[in-house]
């Protein structure tokens, strides 16, 4: 996801559109918060991955019992 926000060809004259008048928009600094914002994601558990991967089936009541151990377990420690 990062490589593909650093990588990406935005339209920055759009995204300001969205941002106030007054304010000037700058690439790097944009990108750079969501990247220390959303910087978790990049460090996501094998479980944590199948867990997304599987949200659009519905409820995987394994799954989430294993997501549920997981985080039982990491709580106690």
């Amino acid at each position: 996801m990062f490589e593909k926000i650093r990588g990406g060809d935005y339209d920055w004259a759009d995204i300001q559109r969205l941002v106030r008048s007054s304010e000037r928009i700058e690439p790097a600094e944009i990108i750079k918060t969501i990247e220390s914002r959303f910087d978790v994601l990049a460090a996501l558990t094998e479980l944590e991955q199948e867990v997304i991967a599987d949200a659009k089936s519905g409820w995987n009541e394994p799954l989430a019992n294993r997501l549920r151990t997981e985080i039982r377990e990491l709580a106690a420690a």
